[in-house]
């Protein structure tokens, strides 16, 4: 299923307790206790909700990064190259990349942009190069890491991914 751009906040819940005198807030993502916050003052439930959303952004966009390297080099062995995603550190909404940079040979670098971009773009991310100048970067060097299993889900969610994304946007689909 394609992930609709959107900023992360639905995917919050936030709690607020007392601990010890201390206030603490619990964001919650999918019914897991995601962050932590301590506060000496209650009330700064909407402080702990941005650092959780950008937080939530961050590990989102490293996942998202590792499944797309690992796609690419599974569907595409054909172009060789290696690339990094970067983004405007407190960029609202937090599902936009700046700019996507490929090291590779120059005849190749801007086809495997436009198919990584499409990629980003299926799986719910604005690629959109102005914004902030506090830039910064994911790139996927935890693949080595990944198992089989872990690769083969991440290729399929990519394809995934992009089977709706071309289904729902035919006018903006690169590779047929």
């Amino acid at each position: 299923m394609v992930n609709e751009p959107h900023a992360f906040e639905d995917d919050i819940d936030i709690v607020e307790t007392v601990e010890n005198g201390e206030t603490v807030f619990s964001a919650f993502v999918d019914g897991m206790i995601f962050r932590q916050y301590a506060s000496n003052r209650a009330g700064n439930i909407t402080v702990a909700m941005q650092l959780a959303v950008v937080a939530l952004s961050r590990t989102k966009l490293s996942e998202d990064v590792l499944n797309v390297a690992v796609w690419f080099s599974e569907t595409k062995p054909n172009l060789k190259g290696y690339f990094v995603v970067d983004r405007y550190r407190f960029q609202h909404p937090c599902k936009v990349i700046s700019h996507i940079v490929v090291a590779s040979k120059a005849e190749v670098r801007a086809d495997i942009e436009l198919i990584v971009g499409e990629a980003f773009e299926a799986l719910g991310w604005i690629i959109d190069s102005q914004g902030g100048s506090s830039v910064e970067w994911f790139d996927a060097r935890g693949t080595l890491e990944m198992s089989a299993h872990q690769r083969l889900k991440a290729v399929g969610r990519v394809h995934n991914a992009l089977k709706v994304y071309r289904q729902t946007r035919p006018e903006k689909s690169i590779r047929g």
